[in-house]
């Protein structure tokens, strides 16, 4: 049994509703939207090129150690794929499968922790295997899921008073209990005087 492994919680003041998913293709991030500005972040391994796809989803359905069924030109490009790999351990979907809409795409588990913060796969989306249980827990059938290259860069405040605010994409990373943050991008003058009272 996998135990879940919840990711750090950063500030996320971009206007996605909560309870849904966004994925940064760029900083290979995945966000689970929380309220009040904030979000869940994990880390994943994403398409590599000529795999790389953007655009909004659902996801419609869940599954537990999963089998994969490598299509057919998968296979023709390696043969040595097997029709059907029953889930277990070894089994490339990991622990926990969402699958997204109608496609043949998934966000899913992997015990290949190296492959984190690559572009590798053939479209899916991977986090560890204790980071997709917990994102699955949280997950409904019918949460959005949306894909972007990526996230727009927000205006950052340093701590100092004489230099200039610096571009960044990083989110900051709250605590459970951090306060709200603004939950509007556009709103430069809210997110302005938030950062500078933190």
């Amino acid at each position: 049994m996998i135990s879940p492994q919840a990711p750090p919680v950063v500030a996320f003041p971009y206007d996605y509703a909560p309870a849904s998913i966004v994925i940064d293709a760029s900083a290979r991030r995945l966000y689970y939207v929380l309220p009040e500005g904030r979000a869940y972040e994990y880390p994943i391994s994403v398409g590599r090129e000529g795999f790389n796809w953007t655009g909004n989803e659902t996801v419609s359905r869940k599954q537990e150690w999963p089998d994969w069924y490598p299509p057919a030109e998968m296979r023709e490009r390696d043969p040595r794929l097997p029709e059907k790999m029953t889930g277990g351990i070894r089994n490339p979907l990991g622990a926990v499968a969402l699958y997204l809409g109608n496609t043949l795409y998934r966000i899913h588990g992997t015990n290949d922790a190296k492959s984190i913060g690559q572009a590798q796969s053939s479209g899916c989306f991977r986090l560890i295997n204790p980071a997709v249980v917990h994102l699955a827990s949280l997950v409904e059938i019918g949460t959005p899921v949306s894909v972007i290259a990526e996230l727009p860069r927000l205006p950052r405040v340093s701590s100092g008073t004489t230099q200039a605010p610096m571009p960044s994409s990083e989110p900051r990373e709250l605590g459970p209990q951090a306060p709200g943050t603004p939950s509007s991008a556009r709103d430069y003058r809210v997110l302005r005087e938030y950062t500078i009272g933190r």
